[in-house]
């Protein structure tokens, strides 16, 4: 036999390490931790705690333990126990469980209790198997392997501490019973590896048991492992886009996921100048009325759809360079409000443009634009690829050129059909987008003066290669005798993106 000190062993404090057989046929005193190593028979027919204390056994016990009043003995069992358990009043004997090897029957047939504490990977239903006649069983902190959801059983009293993980080997999409009738503060988590990244193991109380169901996650940097998913949840936070989340949270499958993030303006900035898109298509609608000497208008204008109005006016400064060269210069400020099911903002944007016509012959004409323009967004935070950046300002320009011959059908009659190409470059904050497209259109012009004053009524259609259509009807008077006059402008354009949406505009044009 030998008693003696050592140093602390894990979970046990400073106390008695027993490292060599003691077999005592009376009672063995003990009012302090032991540790009983590997190989070491520890017998005695009492062996007596008198105070609180800790046994860590590797090696045998055997005999009995006899609990002082209202004394706690705690055991964790790696080796064999095999004796019996007196309680006096208050007393309790506790197996305390850390790891699965320490997950063993001590024999017991009640008048014991189980404490599972800050272990990981510790199979659920071993745990269950010894703690079956236990007087309580208290979960703290522990991380199980809980199986299959089928065979999984509920237990029923048990006290639950700190955070209580539970491990499936699969899913459900019934709800599930975990613990009934459970006391304690503690709070219950459950995953599986057979999750995919858009669902979790969602667990509830419902009273005093836990419940365990298949949901929609909706921790975005989970789902999507990204630094965008990480922006989302700063955005959820904060309580911004309320509008993206109710579609992103609703959201099946990783497909429609990537869908609404890609129309979203927080997540792709470059939607933001769809707007600024179609502003500039109209400009493919225009027809250039350009008079003898200089004139000067201010074109009030109005573009909306469902989802967009812009409000604005445009400047234009008309005039002849030759007989065969027209030249028009303009510039616009335009304000932006934009709504729709997962997007809301407002912008304001300014550009200047230039329009020549050049008259190849009496018949031939080549007709080209060029427009740049500065968009400034009141959207709030999106996320750039990289980082979020608040309120991102944008810039776009737009070419086109077109080649055309007229016809005269009959009297005051004309046919132009043309076609062309042209480019939009469109960049907001590290993105960036160009489209080249083709067109082809067709003007149906009908001029004729009457009292002094020239009428001259057009009507254009236009398709282009990237899928945008427009149709827009032309009304201009002008006054010879006072050189004024104004034009009306009604047009509608389709594209895939965008839909369809109706600008209309006057204006007003005097001659100096």
């Amino acid at each position: 036999m030998f008693l003696g000190f050592s140093a602390v062993l894990p979970g046990v404090a400073e106390g008695v390490e027993i490292s060599g057989d003691i077999v005592a046929s009376g009672n063995y005193m003990i009012n302090q931790d032991v540790t009983v190593l590997n190989g070491v028979l520890f017998e005695a027919h009492d062996i007596v705690a008198t105070d609180s204390i800790r046994i860590l056994n590797y090696g045998h016990m055997a005999g009995g333990i006899n609990v002082c009043e209202n004394c706690s003995v705690e055991i964790r069992n790696i080796g064999v126990f095999d004796a019996g358990v007196t309680l006096q009043n208050g007393a309790h004997f506790v197996q305390v469980i850390t790891a699965n090897n320490e997950i063993t029957n001590l024999g017991l047939g009640s008048g014991f209790d189980v404490a599972v504490r800050n272990g990981a990977g510790l199979s659920f239903a071993d745990v269950m198997s010894v703690a079956g006649n236990a007087n309580t069983v208290e979960f703290v902190n522990a991380d199980f392997n809980a199986g299959t959801v089928g065979g999984f059983v509920a237990p029923s009293n048990v006290k639950l501490s700190g955070d209580i993980i539970l491990h499936f080997d699969d899913i459900t999409n019934q709800e599930k019973l975990l613990f009934s009738k459970a006391s304690g503060g503690g709070v219950v988590y459950a995953d599986s590896n057979a999750l995919d990244s858009l669902h979790i193991m969602q667990t509830y109380r419902v009273n005093n048991d836990v419940f365990m169901r298949l949901a929609r996650s909706t921790d975005y940097a989970r789902i999507l492992n990204n630094g965008m998913g990480c922006f989302l949840n700063d955005l959820r936070a904060f309580g911004v886009d309320f509008k993206l989340f109710s579609k992103l949270d609703v959201a099946e499958n990783m497909g429609e996921i990537n869908n609404i993030l890609s129309d979203s303006v927080r997540t792709n900035p470059i939607k933001l100048m769809r707007p600024v898109s179609i502003i500039n298509s109209y400009k493919s609608l225009e027809i250039m009325h350009i008079d003898d000497g200089v004139t000067f208008g201010i074109e009030p204008l109005l573009i909306y759809s469902g989802n967009m109005l812009v409000e604005g006016a445009q400047p234009k400064l008309a005039f002849n360079m030759s007989d065969d060269l027209h030249v028009e210069l303009s510039g616009y400020v335009l304000n932006i409000d934009y709504s729709d099911d997962i997007n809301e903002y407002g912008g304001i944007a300014f550009g200047i443009g230039a329009d020549l016509q050049y008259d190849i012959s009496k018949n031939d004409f080549i007709r080209l634009h060029g427009a740049g323009g500065k968009s400034y967004f009141d959207v709030g935070p999106v996320f750039d690829g990289m980082a979020a950046v608040n309120n991102p300002d944008g810039m776009s320009i737009f070419v086109i050129g077109e080649y055309g011959r007229t016809f005269d059908v009959f009297d005051d009659y004309k046919i132009s059909p043309f076609i062309g190409g042209g480019a939009e470059y469109m960049t907001i904050s590290r993105a960036s987008d160009t489209d080249v497209f083709g067109i082809g259109g067709m003007d149906v012009g009908y001029e004729y003066v009457f009292d002094g004053l020239q009428y001259n009524y057009t009507l254009r259609a236009i398709a282009r290669t990237d899928g945008t259509i427009g149709a827009g009807i032309n009304l201009s008077v002008w006054s010879i005798m006072d050189a004024a006059g104004a034009d009306v402008h009604i047009g509608t354009i389709y594209n895939d993106d965008f839909g369809c949406s109706l600008k209309v505009s006057l204006n007003g044009r005097f001659m100096f």
